[in-house]
């Protein structure tokens, strides 16, 4: 049971490593949510909602308030979990 406790702990803490990366936190890992700019509160959300690798994601609005270049980054994440298997639905105000 130690063992498979241990691997679980290296195993999430791995996940957690590789959300941060694929988000481009690495330099925002000692901040508070609050702090952080609305690009960056919407990436971290984004890896909040992948964390468990859904094979399916709804994402309501995901880019209101978003400046474009932060909008450009957050919808070329979304098109790289696309490609690697995840199914995406979005809502956006534009497309009812």
């Amino acid at each position: 049971m130690l063992a498979y406790t241990i691997f679980r702990r290296k195993t999430k803490k791995a996940r957690l490593a590789e959300i941060i990366h694929m988000a481009g936190l690495e330099s925002r890992t000692n901040r508070l949510t609050v702090e952080l700019s609305g690009g960056w509160r919407q990436r971290l959300a984004l890896g909040c909602a992948i964390i468990h690798k859904p094979p399916l994601l709804f994402l309501d609005e995901p880019t209101s308030g978003v400046d474009p270049v932060a909008r450009r980054i957050f919808w070329d994440l979304i098109y790289q979990m696309a490609s690697q298997g995840t199914t995406v639905f979005y809502h956006h105000p534009l497309y009812g």
